[in-house]
C-alpha cells in the first residue's frame, strides 16, 4: 500500500504538468478564436471594399456611357454645325458649354479612376495582409492542432495507465482490507480464546492451590499421625513389656507347683513371645493378655480419632 501511495504521489506532479499543458492549449484555443474573429472582420472589410469597388465600377460605367452619349451628341451637333452654317453662330455657346461639361466629366472620370486605383491598391494590400495572416494563423492552428492531438494521445495513454494502476491499487486495497478484517477477526478470536484459557487457567490454579493446600494439610496430618503412631507404639511396647513382666511374676508366684516341665517350657515360650512380637508391631496369642491389649488398643484408637477430629 505504501508503494502504491508513493507511485500515486509521484504521478500527481505529472498530472499537474499535464494540467498546465492543458491550460496552455486552452490559451492557444482562445488565441485561435480571437484570430478567427479577426479573420471574420477582415472578410467583412474585404466584402465591404468589394461592394464599394463594384459601386465605383458601376459609376465609372455610367460615366463612360454618359461620355459616349455626349460624344455622340457632340459629333451630331458638329455635323449639324457643318451642315448648317447659319446655326453655327447660335450653337457656339452650346459647344462651349458642352466642352466645359466634357472637361468636368473627364475630370470626374480621372478622379474616379484615381479613387478606384487607390481602392484597388488598398484592396490588394488588405488581400495580401489577409492571405499572409491567414497563412500564419493556419500554420499556428495546424501546429496547435498537432500539439493538441499529441498531448491528447499522451493524456489518453497516461490516463489509461493511471486507470490500470488505480484498478490494481483498488484491488490491492480491497485485498488489504479483507486481510485486515480477517486479521482482526482472528485477533478477536484469539483474544476470546485467551480470555477463556486465562479463566480456565485461573480455575485450574485455584484447584491446584486447593490441592496443594489439601496435600500440605494431609502431609502434616500424616506426619502427625506417624509421630502419634510411633509414640503409641512405644507406649504399647512399654505397656506390653510391663504386662509381660507382671504376668511372668504372677505366674512364678502363683503356679509353680502345677506346671510340668513341658508346660513350663511352653509358658516360657509364651512369656518370651510378646517382646519379639511387640518389636514387630504384633501382640502375643495369650487370651488374658489379648483381651487387655485389645481394650487398650481400642482406647488408643479412640484417643487417636479424637486427636484427628481436633486437628
Amino acid at each position: 500500500c505504501d508503494q502504491y501511495e508513493d507511485e500515486v504521489q509521484n504521478l500527481v506532479p505529472q498530472l499537474n504538468g499535464k494540467e498546465d499543458k492543458l491550460e496552455d492549449l486552452r490559451k492557444v484555443k482562445t488565441i485561435l478564436a480571437r484570430a478567427g474573429k479577426e479573420m471574420k472582420l477582415y472578410k467583412q472589410r474585404l466584402e465591404e471594399e468589394k461592394i464599394k469597388n463594384k459601386q465605383l465600377l458601376q459609376n465609372q460605367n455610367q460615366l463612360k456611357q454618359e461620355m459616349q452619349k455626349m460624344q455622340k451628341g457632340m459629333i451630331y451637333n458638329a455635323w449639324q454645325q457643318n451642315g448648317n452654317n447659319q446655326s453655327n453662330s447660335n450653337n457656339k455657346c452650346d459647344i462651349n458649354c458642352a466642352n466645359s461639361d466634357t472637361h468636368q466629366l473627364h475630370k470626374e472620370v480621372t478622379d474616379l479612376k484615381m479613387a478606384l486605383f487607390a481602392a484597388n491598391e488598398r484592396q490588394e494590400v488588405l488581400q495580401r495582409k489577409y492571405e499572409d495572416r491567414k497563412l500564419r494563423i493556419r500554420a499556428k492552428f495546424l501546429r496547435a492542432r498537432q500539439l493538441h492531438n499529441q498531448e491528447k494521445m499522451l493524456m489518453k495513454e497516461q490516463l489509461r495507465h493511471l486507470g490500470e494502476d488505480l484498478l490494481v491499487t483498488r484491488s490491492m486495497f480491497n485485498k488489504e482490507h479483507e486481510l485486515r478484517e480477517e486479521r482482526e477477526a482472528s485477533y478477536k478470536k484469539l483474544a476470546n480464546e485467551r480470555r477463556e484459557l486465562l479463566s480456565k487457567n485461573g480455575e485450574q490454579v485455584e484447584i491446584i492451590r486447593e490441592l496443594t493446600r489439601s496435600q500440605s494439610r494431609l502431609e502434616v496430618q500424616s506426619k502427625f499421625l506417624e509421630e502419634e503412631n510411633k509414640r503409641l507404639q512405644e507406649k504399647l511396647i512399654a505397656v506390653n513389656h510391663r504386662q509381660s513382666l507382671s504376668q511372668r511374676a504372677n505366674h512364678n508366684l502363683i503356679y509353680p507347683h502345677q506346671l510340668t516341665s513341658s508346660k513350663s517350657l511352653e509358658f516360657d515360650a509364651i512369656f518370651e513371645r510378646p517382646l519379639s512380637h511387640l518389636n514387630k508391631g504384633t501382640l502375643p496369642d495369650m487370651k488374658p493378655s489379648f483381651q487387655t491389649d485389645s481394650s487398650h488398643i481400642r482406647q488408643i484408637e479412640l484417643n487417636q480419632t479424637e486427636d484427628e477430629y481436633d486437628i
